[in-house]
Parts: structure tokens; C-alpha cells; sequence
């Protein structure tokens, strides 16, 4: 089993309907929201011993509140993919949605921990 690291853009699924920096909203301008950009991304097989382990981790930074944290999760198979895993700094979150039954195919969701922002994409050994 390999492990791999690569940088990661994901978008957050409330997109905006706009390809400039702002739209106006009731006379007001508001800014854009930016995507969240993982970084120094891996994930490895944990442990092979039941029920199997997966290790995912990445530096996830948001351009949106300038802030940049570390989510490094343990998952096991059989665990619900509404389950969420709190990032070093708790206003983020990480799931799996379909949980993870191949470190080289599955899907990741990030979210805000007050649920405002949320943004999932598949991962894949292949990229």
C-alpha cells in the first residue's frame, strides 16, 4: 500500500453563480467565497488488522478567515460516514460520506464546524 502527499483544492458545494471577486447583494458588494486548498495531503493504511484502519491527513487552509489548520484522521471501516473528525483547530470538520474501503478511492468532505461552508471531493492514487 502506498502513501501519497499532494496539494488538493476543494470547492465548497454553495457555489456562487460569478467569475469575479464580488457580486452585489441589496445594493451591497460582498466577496466571493474562495476555496478551501489542502496541502501536504497522505493517506495510508493504518492497520490491517480488523476492523482496517485508514490514515488520512492533510494542512487545510482557508483563504476566506486567513486561517490554516492541521486534520490528521483515523477511520475505521464499518464507522458511519456522518461521523466527524474535529481538525486541530475545531471550526473545521472532516468526514467520509461513503467511508473509505480503498486509501487510493474515496470521498472527502470538509466542513465548517457551525455548518455555514461544507465541500466534498473524490480523492483518487490516481491524481
Amino acid at each position: 500500500m502506498r502513501s501519497t502527499r499532494r496539494t488538493v483544492t476543494l470547492n465548497y458545494e454553495q457555489h456562487l453563480r460569478t467569475q469575479n471577486c464580488c457580486y452585489q447583494r441589496h445594493g451591497r458588494f460582498k466577496r466571493a467565497i474562495q476555496p478551501l486548498e489542502l496541502s501536504n495531503f497522505f493517506g495510508a493504511l493504518y492497520s490491517e488488522s480488523l476492523p482496517t484502519q485508514y490514515n488520512v491527513g492533510f494542512t487545510l487552509n482557508d483563504p476566506n478567515t486567513n486561517v490554516a489548520t492541521d486534520c490528521d484522521v483515523v477511520w475505521a471501516n464499518g464507522e458511519a460516514g456522518t461521523l466527524l473528525f474535529n481538525c486541530s483547530n475545531p471550526a473545521y470538520q472532516v468526514n467520509f460520506p461513503d467511508g473509505i474501503y480503498d486509501i487510493e478511492d474515496f470521498v472527502l468532505r470538509v466542513s465548517r464546524a457551525d455548518g455555514t461552508e461544507a465541500g466534498q471531493n473524490t480523492v483518487s492514487g490516481d491524481d
